[in-house]
């Protein structure tokens, strides 16, 4: 993607980026006094979910969706939200 600067010189927001990585990234492994950070060691599992947060209700309608209930369900919503999607223009309203 390129910008226009308001010099009128094309800036390569790419190149940019990879230029901005390679002068100022040792910045990450310091601190605000400019002392070494310690690099923390990452731990080896993470389970995805939580044992103290209980799941969300998505989860819990989501795997109900392939009963008839859940069908029925999803096809009302899409027949009832109908009216807010695009739809496409009559020949008449068309441009020329």
């Amino acid at each position: 993607m390129a910008l226009r600067s308001p010099y009128s010189k094309k800036v390569n927001l790419n190149t940019h980026n990879k230029q901005r990585y390679q002068n100022w990234s040792f910045l990450k492994d310091y601190d605000q006094l400019g002392r070494k950070k310690e690099q923390k060691p990452l731990p080896e599992y993470v389970p995805v979910f939580s044992d103290i947060v209980p799941n969300s209700t998505n989860q819990v309608v989501g795997s109900r969706m392939n009963t008839e209930l859940g069908k029925t369900l999803a096809n009302m919503d899409y027949f009832f939200s109908g009216s807010r999607r695009k739809q496409k223009l009559e020949d008449e309203l068309l441009p020329s």
